[in-house]
């Protein structure tokens, strides 16, 4: 399972367009062998990098407002 979601997550990093369903397919697998300890770790990976990709487009738009005002 861990391996599983190695590979998930490195798909997810290059944008990979599967990374979704192979994401469900390992929800399935979780959910089958009552491993939702492993989902956690999913989760908390999601969550950090949504916040990462969040951060970026902030800091992004911080910096586009500050050029675009200095015009």
């Amino acid at each position: 399972m861990r391996d599983r979601i190695e590979k998930w997550k490195q798909m997810e990093v290059t944008n990979d367009p599967g990374a979704s369903d192979y994401l469900k397919e390992i929800t399935a697998q979780a959910q089958a062998e009552d491993k939702l300890q492993e989902m956690d770790e999913v989760l908390r990976w999601l969550k950090c990098s949504a916040e990462t990709r969040l951060e970026k487009v902030e800091k992004s738009l911080v910096a586009y407002r500050r050029k675009s005002s200095s015009l």
